[in-house]
C-alpha cells in the first residue's frame, strides 16, 4: 500500500494501534507503509505534534510551544 491514499478504515486501525502504544515502526510494518508516512498521517490526524524536528504525542490541546520545548530538553 505504499503511496496509496489512507482509507477511513486504515486510519481507524492506525489510531487504535497508536493509542495502544505501538511504535511508529511497528505500525508502519502492519500497514505496509513507511515510518515517515505513519508519522505524517498521525500529525494530520492530530495525534502527534512536531517541535524542534522531533515528534511528540499530543497530550492536551492547550499545550503551548514553550511547554513542548521544555519537555524536549
Amino acid at each position: 500500500m505504499k503511496g496509496a491514499p489512507w482509507t477511513r478504515e486504515e486510519e481507524a486501525k492506525l489510531l487504535m494501534a497508536f493509542d495502544t502504544g505501538l511504535s511508529c515502526e511497528a505500525i508502519a510494518a502492519l500497514h505496509d507503509r513507511t515510518k515517515g508516512a505513519v508519522i505524517t498521517r498521525l500529525v494530520a490526524l492530530g495525534k502527534l505534534v512536531e517541535a524542534r524536528r522531533a515528534y511528540y504525542p499530543v497530550q492536551r490541546p492547550w499545550a503551548t510551544w514553550d511547554e513542548l520545548r521544555e519537555r524536549s530538553v
